[in-house]
């Protein structure tokens, strides 16, 4: 046998396994770290040739590492593209599972892959495969902004509407995520726009809290429903003007005509919210387009009322300004 110095530690670890099967009478001889180490490694970095060697050899496939990860699915989760080539041609387990349960392909997706999730696709991968939180490819493609994969996986006929442990879509998370091109691909593929999370929110009630004004955009022009309600009966514009995000009150407002006077489960207006909450400019804008300024809670509380009770001063001066009346009488608590 040709005696090699190995100059690298891809060297040294392909030739470690090279020498074992060399030396072996039998490929199952090795077992434990001592025999996985070196095999796996030369997928996880990517070493076409020792991984040739390795097949050549009769070596293992499935060898798994103390997290249950085998030579495809490192190689597929590093996008190593010929290593995975060759493993799946050798016939490595395309359905193979980590720790997490998840397979090569929700890695590669993961991780944004897309000529590994072609050969995984190609290969036969199950495109709906779940990991221990229920989420598959298109889940962890979109949740990360991967804009080619998902792509991918819509047109080979992923299931956009596939739930994961917390009863979110891939674009009730990737809403959440702000990846915009995404969230085209989605709509554009026909997913749901009124799916419902745990807190019975959808995507335009996420992100109107959250204030991503553009996503918020794309969601009502592809016909998501302004007046949506949550658990706790909130609209899209009450989170918005509850949270200070006044781009996002802006275009729900102007541009959309969304109804100003909506109220949560409390009998509490945007404007109630806006001034409870402090936000002067999103006070302003909201009275500006005509809020009802002696609008009532369930405790007959309008906004100068709260703000008076709570030392709001700059939102009473503001309110008074603006025409609220000091005679209005309110407040069963």
């Amino acid at each position: 046998m040709e005696i090699l110095v190995p100059t690298s530690r891809h060297e040294y670890y392909g030739y470690q396994a090279r020498l074992q099967f060399d030396r072996a009478e039998s490929i199952d001889m090795y077992e434990g770290e001592k025999y996985w180490k070196p095999l796996l490694w030369t997928a996880e970095n990517g070493y076409e040739t020792a991984v040739k060697q390795l097949i050549r050899s009769g070596a293992n496939l499935e060898a798994r590492d103390n997290d249950n990860r085998t030579m495809l699915l490192w190689a597929a989760a590093n996008g190593h593209e010929t290593v995975v080539e060759l493993l799946v041609k050798g016939g490595a387990d395309l359905e193979a599972r980590d720790k997490d349960n998840r397979t090569p392909l929700l890695r590669a997706a993961k991780n944004g892959r897309e000529t590994v999730v072609e050969l995984l696709i190609k290969g036969g991968a199950d495109l709906e495969a779940r990991d221990k939180d229920n989420r598959t490819p298109l889940f962890w493609a979109a949740a990360n902004g991967r804009e080619t994969v998902v792509e991918l996986l819509i047109k080979d006929g992923a299931d956009l509407e596939a739930r994961d442990k917390d009863n979110r879509t891939p674009l009730l998370r990737v809403a959440n995520n702000g990846h915009e091109t995404v969230v085209e691909l989605l709509i554009k593929g026909g997913a749901d726009l009124e799916a419902r999370d745990k807190d019975n929110r959808t995507p335009l009630l996420r992100v109107a809290k959250i204030g991503r004004e553009t996503v918020v955009e794309l969601l009502i022009k592809g016909g998501a429903d302004l007046e949506a309600r949550d658990k706790d009966n909130w609209t899209p514009l009450l989170w918005a003007a509850a949270n200070g995000h006044e781009a996002v009150v802006k275009e729900l407002l102007i541009y959309y005509d969304t109804n100003m006077e909506a109220q949560d489960k409390d009998g509490q207006t945007p404007l109630f919210w806006a001034v409870k909450n402090e936000h002067k400019t999103v006070v302003e804008l909201l009275i500006r387009n005509g809020a009802n300024l002696e609008a009532q809670d369930n405790n007959n509380r309008t906004p100068l009322f709260w703000a008076a009770k709570n030392g709001l001063e700059t939102m009473v001066e503001l309110l008074l300004e603006n025409g609220a009346n000091l005679e209005v009488e309110g407040g069963n608590n």
